[in-house]
Formats: structure tokens, C-alpha cells, sequence
């Protein structure tokens, strides 16, 4: 709590929020990487979104929902929720690396990077080139580059990836 009056609460995704309502609800990474690999696990968490979440808002009018997450998933929460309301929702990608086909939204938070690097200390070249190398390109687009990758196995040639913008303009 604090003195005038508010408080924090938290719970889980699939957890329980009964009769609690808030100003602003913030969901931080509600799906985690292993659980975006079942498609089951993904349409709960969006189930879970549409049931639970959207029924806490104290004030539907102007109560928001913040969310913060990586691209797990083509479904993911974020996917979901940016093809249910794209028109409402102000949505920010900021890429761990970025070129001319891999842009950050807005376009001006491209001022921000350096050496088309979002942060030069904590994801220099070298560590997201280990992290690919750990990680595997599918994993790394959608985690690192926030690229919407369809699960087909998790195979493909980088140098193919359709970026959302892309995939927006074809259509």
C-alpha cells in the first residue's frame, strides 16, 4: 500500500484476481518461452487475458492494460492483442539489433540505438552472436529481433525472415 491509499497486487498467469480491480494493470512476460512452444499454453494465456484481465479494469473508459513481453510466439499475447484492438493499443518494439528491414516502433526510437545496437553494453555484437549461437535462429528472431517467425519446426533461412512491416504492406 501506500499513504494515499493504493496498492500493488500480483498474481500469476492463469492465477486467480477475484474482486480486484485496478487503474492500470501490468502483465510483465505472462508467457514464458518454454510454455510459448504449446499452442494449448498460448490460447490459455490469451483466454486468460480476455476472462480475467479485460474484467479487472476499474474504469473501462480509461483504465489500461501495459504489457511487456519479448515475441515468443506468433499468437502470443502481444500478437493477440495487437490483432484484436491494433487501432487502440500504442505499441513499442524495440529490437535488440536493428537494419533496414528490422526497424524499431516508433521509427524515432531508432535515435536511441548505437551502431544499430539498442544496448552496446549488455547486447554488444559479440553476446547476441553467442546468444544466436546458444539460442537457435528461430528462438533468437523472435526473442532478440522481435520477429514474428511461424512455427513450422523452427527451420528456416534468416536472410528469408518476414518482418511484421513487411508482412503488413503485402497485405
Amino acid at each position: 500500500g501506500n499513504s494515499i491509499g493504493g496498492f500493488r497486487y500480483a498474481t500469476s498467469t492463469g492465477g486467480t484476481i477475484g474482486g480486484i480491480h485496478a487503474h492500470f494493470v501490468n502483465l510483465d512476460d505472462p508467457l514464458n518461452p518454454v510454455d510459448a512452444l504449446s499452442d494449448v499454453m498460448v490460447r490459455n494465456a490469451n483466454e486468460w487475458l480476455d476472462n480475467v484481465i479485460y474484467s479487472r479494469k476499474v474504469d473501462n473508459d480509461v483504465s489500461v492494460v501495459i504489457l511487456v513481453m519479448q515475441r515468443l510466439h506468433e499468437n502470443d499475447i502481444t500478437g493477440y492483442m495487437l490483432s484484436k484492438n491494433a487501432g487502440k493499443i500504442k505499441h513499442i518494439c524495440l529490437p535488440a539489433e536493428i537494419d533496414e528491414k528490422n526497424l524499431p516502433k516508433p521509427l524515432e526510437l531508432q535515435k536511441y540505438y548505437v551502431y544499430g545496437l539498442l544496448d552496446t553494453q549488455r547486447l554488444s555484437n559479440e553476446i547476441l552472436e553467442q546468444k544466436r549461437k546458444e539460442m537457435g535462429d528461430y528462438a533468437y528472431a523472435m526473442q532478440y529481433l522481435q520477429t514474428i517467425v511461424p512455427k513450422s519446426g523452427g527451420f528456416f533461412n534468416v536472410e528469408k525472415l518476414i518482418t511484421a512491416d513487411t508482412f503488413n504492406e503485402s497485405n
